[in-house]
Order: C-alpha cells, then structure tokens, then sequence
C-alpha cells in the first residue's frame, strides 16, 4: 500500500506545439506540472506526475505513473519534465510536436 507523498517540484509549462500530421497548424498549451514523492520508496522510485490545465476554462488533467521511469531523476526534475514533454509531443504516431516550450518552476 502506497504511503503519503510529498510535493517535490512545481512548474508551469507553457508548449507551442505543430500539427505535423494535418495542416502545420500551431497550438499553445499551459500546464501546471507537479510532481509527488511517497514515503517509501517499496514501488520504484515513487515519484507520480500530474499535469493540469493552466488556463481558466481549461479542465484537462492527467496522472502520470513515474515509479519505473529510468530518465527520472530527483535532482533535476525540471529536466525530466522538458525530456517528457518532448517525448510526449514528438510529432509521431499522430501526436503534435513540440516546437517550443518555456518552464517556470513554481514555490512548493
């Protein structure tokens, strides 16, 4: 059973993405990104990622399982979230791509 977590980083991200696959059209997104630490470490490294909309009428929320992720790393979180990002958004298998992106880390 999964123990309480601890908010370890906070960021909002704010990406331009590129309709590669249709008409090259260009989008922008804003996230609150937080990432959460659990006590223990008994699944992984026990780190979780939620990203929500940034933007008044946005509701888009998504939970991201991290425990397994090798790229994670707890002393540089704000690059595993430009690295996942870019991952996320590669213009691959339907998906936009990421063309720009500027983070800001926020108090935790």
């Amino acid at each position: 059973m999964a123990g309480r977590s601890e908010v370890i980083y906070k960021c909002r991200l704010k990406m331009t993405l590129q309709n590669v696959n249709g008409d090259n059209s260009k989008h922008t997104l804003e996230r609150i990104v937080t990432i959460a630490k659990e006590s223990s470490d008994y699944y992984g490294n026990g780190c979780h990622m939620l990203c929500r909309g940034a933007g008044e009428n946005d509701n888009y929320e998504e939970f991201f399982d991290c425990r397994y992720d090798k790229r994670l790393r707890t002393d540089n979180l704000m690059m595993y979230v430009l690295e996942w990002a870019s991952g996320y958004y590669s213009g691959e298998n339907g998906s936009w791509k990421l063309v720009g992106v500027t983070l800001r880390p926020l108090k935790v």
